[in-house]
């Protein structure tokens, strides 16, 4: 292959991939390489429900974030926040 044989084989591909703006072609258009790129992030909430009791079954009140640890797979990971709410028992069956 010769190398006009090389060039007309490479430009259409330049074209197609739009690297005319990378090689002084209007700037002005929004650059089709930089569409090719995604980033992606993904994040999780996780909601653990928790209940705290003493020896006799009475709940623990007035406990904060930092009165746990949260530990997976050996290692401790962030807890963003902790809400009390007060459980009453259920009515008893009829």
């Amino acid at each position: 292959m010769n190398r006009n044989q090389f060039l007309a084989l490479l430009l259409p591909a330049l074209l197609l991939l739009g690297l005319p703006s990378a090689i002084g072609a209007d700037k002005e258009e929004s650059d089709p390489i930089e569409s090719l790129f995604v980033e992606r992030a993904t994040t999780e909430l996780i909601l653990i429900e928790v209940y705290v009791t003493d020896s006799k079954g009475r709940p623990i009140r007035g406990l904060t974030i930092d009165d746990f640890v949260l530990k997976v797979e050996r290692r401790r990971k962030p807890i963003e926040s902790v809400e009390y709410f007060e459980v009453t028992a259920p009515p008893a069956p009829a």
